[in-house]
């Protein structure tokens, strides 16, 4: 055997061992009344959110930093969706065309609007 098929063959038994680690876990919570089990699984995802919440947080902000950056990435784009979502609504598209000519044209780009 080579050593890449020996690393393999330890790779799928850390991943067998964790399947099992898992399964013990689980079978711990057996004995648990259905309320008991259902108060557990909502701490636990308070706590997953939590940690997720961290992970992505701006320590100075206290914001989350992945919303944020997406938020300056498509502020421009979603500006012109919601004003072309305006003059559609009032059925004025065509002086949404003469006043943005630019936005008009990006949204076709992106295949917001159909010419």
């Amino acid at each position: 055997m080579t050593t890449k098929n020996i690393d393999e063959l330890l790779a799928e038994l850390k991943e067998y061992e964790k399947g099992i680690e898992g399964r013990k876990q689980r079978q711990n919570l057996s004995h648990l009344t259905d309320e008991e089990k259902l108060r557990y699984r909502r701490a636990y995802n308070r706590i997953q959110t939590k940690k997720n919440f961290l992970k992505n947080c701006d320590s100075e902000t206290g914001k989350n930093t992945k919303k944020v950056e997406y938020y300056r990435k498509t502020k421009t784009i979603s500006l012109m969706k919601c004003s072309y979502r305006y003059y559609k609504s009032n059925n004025r598209i065509e002086e949404f065309k003469e006043k943005k000519p630019e936005d008009y044209r990006k949204l076709l780009e992106i295949n917001y609007i159909t010419g």
